[in-house]
């Protein structure tokens, strides 16, 4: 009887104890966080007229991923700078970073670099300099921020007569990235983009005399130390256009070696034209194993074609033309064309890789003369010369 009372009066004292706990204490470390403070304009400029529209974004990252949570900002016309606070539920275990973009790209001044991001030691553009906000307080306060201002790359790109867009257009990437002269360290790295067709919302189509072209405007740090690399890629293939091809005087080069490296601080940075160019196709056709029908949902893959660009000891003028290929259900093959350089001085080897898992295929598998392999030491070498035509064979497990 005298142990059951005791039994009774530790669970009550149990029960006061948890009763009188704060909620927090019993609770997973979620906690409503707030994260406040300036964003400026650089050093004696006001907004223009009609102002300027921000996104602040503070990013979470923990185990299970990162997350986002964002607040519009508008620094009105005429004012040095305005004040930003976002709350939301997050756990103050998690690492914190803050950066902000603009809201309408299209109206973004010309002086200003995209996105900055918070760093202790001042503003950056460098994603992987950024510093990490400490909200274990769950209030992060003076979190401040100054708009980056930077130097305007422009140009036009045209395309190569006889180069058809097809009838739903295509979207055009414009990239600028600089090394730093850190080749092994990409944090201190600046990546500029403007995808065409998303930014303006344009799309391209053939004119009457089979030639197009369009201007593109992106605006850059000018602390890279190495200048920038101008990329031209697609958002989808462009049959008979040879992609990614890069800015060098005279309208561009398809080997990323000789690429012009534009200094914002001494070079020209207006009139930067390109002319990107047609190439040579490797094609042919994908084929299931055994020629069997393809399972349900088809059978996608991405084809390759590595160059070594006559090269073998170096890899920095190497690089990868692909294209995608679909294999509908029930059927056996595919066609593909992949558009490489006309240069008889590249060589290539060709390879798939599956979209999506498969069981029984292999997911990865390189052209060979006498059938497909399984290693990249055992495929065979190819050159692209006029008329190249394959039959690359998925592989069995």
């Amino acid at each position: 009887m005298k142990l059951f009372i005791k039994f009774i009066c530790i669970l009550a004292i149990l029960g006061i104890t948890v009763g009188i706990l704060p909620i927090e204490s019993i609770a997973v470390t979620k906690r409503r966080i707030s994260v406040s403070g300036k964003i400026f304009m650089p050093e004696g400029m006001v907004a223009p007229a009609g102002g300027i529209y921000l996104s602040v974004n503070v990013s979470l990252k923990t185990d299970e991923g990162t997350t986002s949570n964002c607040s519009t900002s508008y620094i009105k016309e005429g004012e040095k700078s305005v004040e930003y606070e976002i709350a939301f539920n997050g756990d103050i275990e998690s690492k914190c970073w803050v950066g902000y973009d603009y809201t309408i790209i299209g109206d973004k001044p010309d002086w200003a670099v995209d996105a900055g991001y918070y760093s202790i030691k001042g503003t950056t553009a460098q994603y992987g300099m950024r510093s990490y906000v400490d909200i274990s307080s769950k209030k992060a306060a003076n979190i401040n921020m100054t708009l980056l201002k930077g130097k305007a790359i422009s140009g036009r790109v045209t395309l190569p007569k006889g180069v058809v867009i097809p009838g739903e257009g295509v979207g055009f990437l414009v990239k600028l990235f600089s090394d730093n002269g850190t080749k092994d360290n990409a944090k201190d790295d600046y990546y500029t983009y403007d995808y065409l067709s998303s930014k303006y919302y344009k799309y391209f189509y053939t004119s009457e005399d089979g030639q197009i072209s369009f201007d593109y405007k992106l605006t850059v740090p000018t602390e890279a130390k190495s200048g920038y690399r101008m990329e031209v890629s697609t958002s989808s293939p462009v049959e008979g256009l040879l992609i990614p091809y890069y800015y060098s005087p005279g309208g561009g080069t398809h080997n990323p070696a000789k690429a012009s490296m534009i200094d914002v601080n001494k070079d020209k940075t207006s009139g930067m034209d390109m002319e990107l160019k047609t190439g040579k196709q490797i094609k042919g056709f994908m084929i299931t194993p055994g020629g069997e029908p393809a399972p349900k949902g088809g059978v996608a893959a991405k084809i390759k074609a590595l160059s070594d660009n006559a090269t073998p000891g170096e890899t920095g003028d190497d690089i990868t033309y692909e294209c995608t290929s679909y294999i509908r259900e029930g059927m056996d093959s595919s066609y593909f064309a992949i558009v490489v350089p006309d240069d008889p001085s590249y060589k290539y080897k060709v390879s798939y890789i599956l979209y999506d898992y498969i069981p029984g295929y292999s997911d990865i598998g390189y052209y060979g003369v006498n059938g497909s392999v399984k290693s990249e030491g055992t495929a065979s070498i190819l050159s692209a010369d006029e008329g190249t035509f394959i039959d690359l064979f998925l592989l069995k497990k």
